[in-house]
């Protein structure tokens, strides 16, 4: 566990990538874990969206027949 947390695997790495400014390297590691927190919120945010518009309707439908 604890070498996850170490410096010293990023120094033993660097000899075999290309030297990548902060800000790409920035995007390069936070991509994916950007893009699923993103996917993530849309998909609940639609999702509850559209359950709210269909219990909406369902009531409206409900309300309607009496």
């Amino acid at each position: 566990m604890r070498r996850w947390f170490s410096s010293t695997l990023l120094r033993h790495n660097q000899g075999n990538q290309p030297n990548l400014n902060p800000h790409s390297y920035f995007y390069k590691v936070l991509a994916v874990p950007l893009l699923k927190v993103g996917t993530v919120s849309l998909g609940t945010f639609y999702g509850l969206k559209f359950l709210w518009l269909y219990l909406e309707d369902d009531e409206n439908d409900v309300k309607s027949e009496k």
